[in-house]
């Protein structure tokens, strides 16, 4: 089968979505995060009285706490977001597809910190854990495994 074609998931009916739609949630989860780094940092930024914020940022130049505030809004945005009590995040929401426990569930706040951090550690290893998608049949990645997820079409 291509990465093109629906692959349904046991008696669940559930789809799994392509490679190609997660290589597009992906890149608008990473637009999302970039600009709302940026427009973070500015506002903090601003609020702590640095003259010229956007200098402050291409520098690196901020204090600390600044760095700290925005990493835990990047975390809660992906732990939060595909935790049990909402769904895709705006990425997984824009490619019409969903992160799901292999039960066809929700998944728990554990599932989602297991997912984020080996999902982290795969991107710092050159993308290797994205890159078990591509044999596994399942289309699952390092991180899915893991975490005991799968990426499905949103119904």
């Amino acid at each position: 089968m291509g990465d093109g074609e629906d692959r349904v998931m046991g008696s669940r009916g559930l789809v799994q979505a392509s490679i190609r739609s997660r290589v597009f949630a992906w890149f608008m989860d990473l637009l999302v995060v970039f600009f709302g780094s940026v427009v973070l940092e500015l506002v903090l930024g601003g609020m702590s009285g640095l003259a010229n914020p956007i200098f402050s940022v291409v520098n690196l130049s901020m204090g600390l706490g600044i760095y700290v505030v925005n990493a835990a809004v990047v975390v809660a945005y992906f732990v939060v977001l595909r935790g049990p009590r909402f769904g895709p995040t705006l990425g997984c929401s824009a490619a019409h597809i969903r992160v799901v426990s292999e039960s066809g569930a929700q998944p728990s706040y554990r599932q989602a910190v297991v997912r984020f951090l080996v999902s982290a550690i795969s991107a710092a290893v050159l993308f290797l854990g994205y890159a078990a998608a591509l044999a596994d049949p399942r289309r699952r990645t390092l991180h899915d495994r893991a975490a005991g997820t799968v990426v499905v079409k949103a119904q």
